[in-house]
């Protein structure tokens, strides 16, 4: 074949070939037509918007070839926030990235999010060669991490004018994704944020601990339930935040990734539990509340305690499908009525409010964003914190408000007991002067029955020993002693005749009038028996005594009082008296100077009636000389 012709063969078979590549690589192109990010060094962060790119895997059994070869599916994210909510799809993320520095450059990708069950992350050639795999996420254990980070990420290191594809492919245990916000950083960035994070976090989760030792001291000391109950939800809400964060997983579990989402539903349970419980006690929702509304606020609580409980079962989809939309509407009504008792002027109310609004927003936000209704943000996915802590702080002003309070109610209330206590030991002194004057007077009453006779209202006998005893005893011994004794004369026809009634009469008329005759207070009548009676009174001299005497029979002759069958037609009486003066007194007792008296009215009696006789003892023993008075 002439030369010209081989060498047309040979070039059109050249061209033949150079088609061929050009149409395998027309065709292949589509999925890796992207925009390529050109990196310095002097960029301290990279904006992924528009950047990034993402693929759904519906039936997640892609591999990295198939997803290489696909054209078709990829979507520009016009923003690097994604949430992909409940899907139980593989999703596939992929960025090209070139360093247009003279010098090598160390990147970062960071996912901004530990939650992540499985993530696969492939860095390839532009020609589709792969040159690293790592299979890491929060399912696997923590040593599986390219960084040995809290966080996902992917260190990257491209030399001068280097270019390499990033394919991330994400999937879950159960279908739950968590929103996150990638970012690609320098690492010099990445390592000063990191070290600022892990400075909050450490700030935070300290200020949490302290917060909780704290009020478990005061749990401990006042016995007051809710300040149990602070605790239990500052405990559970910071263990639920240490596993959100990935810190628990870093530092406490690295080999049990299943424990580390077992813990976090379970203490997310309880803290959304606890939060309403210690509503339910620092409100007083059982004292200022509806009962409905205090019914629904503890089966809410319930709600979530029993989906916690679930979470040893391994899926936790549906657990937080119901606790995020529970929790958020508990909290919603709990703000409303914190509100409302802050209106109503209850101090509760206003603290409550104050810590919960600002918390509420973040939580919202967060909630909201998790459930795919708000794209993912800042304040959902770390304002959280600032609120949280901004609302434990302000709870802790409002139980410190709290113990300041029962602390002044109960001085007030230990003063207002003292008082009370005063004024009863006051009233129970006037009580007891009252009733000892009472009683003294009963005393008396009952003295004075004791020694009284209740009919004529004459001392008794018995009262008779004990007057003659203290007057034989008393300083003023030596003042004589007259001591008479009468007995009405013929009582008893008299009794026979008109009656017992009118005897009783008589014996009070005729004592009434003795006693009318008495005129100092030394001077005693008793009725000794019967119709027979006894006067002792102090009398100066015999002459007196015997006067003195006359004028009682006298005196009862005179009342009148009719009797028919006495000679003189009234009733009288004899008398019996004895005079003690000086030495007489010596040796003297109640029974003598009664004995004497006795005979010296047996001798009035015997002489006639109606009459007295007197019997005068002297200093010097002599003969009595007595005295008579002759009746009519």
């Amino acid at each position: 074949m002439p030369a010209f012709l081989s060498a047309l063969v040979c070039t059109l078979r050249r061209l033949l070939s150079l088609g061929a590549c050009l149409a395998w690589l027309a065709l292949a192109a589509p999925a890796w037509a992207q925009p390529v990010m050109q990196i310095r060094a002097a960029h301290a962060h990279v904006d992924l918007a528009g950047q990034l790119q993402q693929l759904e895997d519906p039936s997640g059994q892609q591999t990295v070839g198939q997803v290489m070869a696909s054209a078709a599916g990829w979507q520009r994210l016009d923003k690097p926030s994604l949430n992909w909510g409940y899907s139980r799809s593989a999703w596939w993320l992929r960025l090209a990235v070139r360093n247009d520095d003279q010098e090598p450059l160390s990147l970062v990708l960071d996912l901004q999010s530990p939650l992540h069950d499985y993530v696969s992350f492939h860095v390839l050639t532009p020609q589709g060669q792969v040159l690293r795999q790592i299979d890491t996420g929060d399912r696997r254990p923590f040593a599986s991490r390219p960084l040995q980070f809290h966080g996902l990420a992917l260190p990257l290191r491209l030399a001068p004018g280097e270019q390499v594809h990033v394919l991330v492919r994400i999937h879950t245990h159960d279908g739950w994704f968590e929103p996150f916000e990638p970012a690609l950083l320098p690492v010099q960035t990445f390592t000063s944020h990191t070290e600022a994070v892990l400075l909050f976090q450490g700030l935070y989760f300290g200020s949490l601990l302290t917060l909780a030792g704290y009020n478990l001291f005061l749990w401990l000391s006042l016995r007051e339930r809710v300040f149990g109950l602070y605790v239990a939800y500052l405990l559970s809400f910071g263990f639920w935040g240490l596993c959100y964060r990935g810190l628990a997983f870093e530092y406490l579990w690295p080999d049990s990734p299943r424990w580390g989402n077992m813990v976090m539903t379970v203490c997310g349970g309880l803290a959304m539990a606890t939060a309403l419980l210690f509503a339910v006690s620092y409100l007083r929702l059982r004292e200022r509340a509806p009962r409905w509304l205090l019914r629904g606020a503890l089966g809410i609580a319930g709600i979530e305690l029993l989906l916690a409980a679930g979470a040893p079962l391994d899926h936790y989809a549906l657990s937080w499908a119901v606790l995020l939309p529970v929790a958020l509407v508990g909290t919603l009504g709990l703000c409303a009525v914190g509100l409302w008792q802050w209106w109503r002027g209850h101090r509760e109310g206003m603290f409550y409010s104050l810590a919960f609004v600002p918390m509420l927003t973040g939580m919202a936000s967060l909630i909201l964003s998790t459930l795919n209704l708000l794209p993912p943000n800042s304040l959902g996915n770390s304002g959280w914190q600032l609120a949280a802590l901004f609302e434990v702080m302000v709870l802790a002003f409002g139980l410190a408000d709290s113990v300041q309070r029962m602390k002044a109610a109960k001085l007030a209330a230990e003063r207002q007991a003292y008082q009370a206590q005063q004024a009863l030991a006051s009233r129970l002194e006037v009580q007891v002067q009252e009733r000892t004057v009472a009683l003294e007077n009963a005393n008396r009453k009952l003295h004075a029955l004791s020694i009284v006779d209740e009919l004529t209202g004459a001392y008794n006998r018995r009262h008779f020993n004990e007057v003659c005893r203290a007057a034989l005893a008393s300083p003023g011994r030596d003042e004589p002693l007259l001591l008479c004794m009468f007995d009405i004369d013929h009582f008893k026809d008299f009794n026979d005749l008109y009656g017992h009634q009118a005897g009783d009469h008589a014996l009070a008329a005729v004592a009434q009038r003795v006693a009318d005759q008495l005129r100092r207070s030394g001077d005693f009548l008793f009725r000794l028996g019967g119709e027979e009676f006894g006067v002792l009174v102090h009398a100066r001299g015999a002459d007196s005594a015997a006067l003195f005497v006359e004028g009682l029979r006298e005196a009862i002759k005179g009342l009148q009082i009719t009797h028919s069958r006495h000679p003189a037609g009234v009733i009288t009486a004899s008398f019996g008296a004895v005079w003690w003066s000086g030495a007489a007194q010596q040796g003297l007792t109640p029974d003598a100077m009664y004995a004497a008296a006795d005979q010296q009215l047996y001798l009035a009696k015997a002489g006639g009636r109606d009459c007295v006789r007197l019997q005068v003892l002297r200093e010097a023993p002599q003969a009595a000389t007595p005295a008579i008075s002759p009746g009519p």
